[in-house]
């Protein structure tokens, strides 16, 4: 018992020792502070249920078996956008990024694994004044 505390308190000083890590010093005559763009990374995943839209799905494939559900797992990685060039104020401080895309229909000898690969663009069209 006492080695699992001992675990839990090295875990947690070490936490707050990487948190701790990221702090600015000055590096010229002037105090200045270099804004780095924020990057995360986001992972999505989907349960759904498909509709009996035609015969196939129904359970008229070579396996005779109904399609009802799915899965999918993505992946992303988006970059903001912090006003730095005049295109990016332009159009109300846009993310971006990359992502992978996977599905799953429980039936890959007849419809296979669906994989995509995207870049995707976000930006809102019109911002309210009394939500901004």
């Amino acid at each position: 018992m006492l080695e699992k505390q001992y675990v839990i308190i090295t875990a947690f000083v070490l936490l707050l020792v990487l948190q701790s890590i990221n702090v600015k010093a000055q590096n010229s005559v002037h105090d200045s502070l270099k804004i780095v763009q924020p990057t995360s990374i986001s992972f999505l995943y989907q349960k759904g249920y498909v509709f009996p839209t035609n015969d196939f799905v129904r359970g008229n494939n070579a396996k005779n078996d109904i399609i009802d559900d799915f899965q999918t797992f993505a992946t992303r990685i988006t970059k903001q956008t912090l006003g730095d060039h005049l295109w990016q104020q332009l159009y109300h401080y846009p993310e971006y990024g990359l992502g992978i895309y996977v599905a799953e229909f429980y039936n890959p000898e007849e419809i296979g694994m669906p994989i995509a690969f995207y870049s995707y663009y976000n930006a809102p069209f019109y911002r309210w004044k009394r939500f901004t």
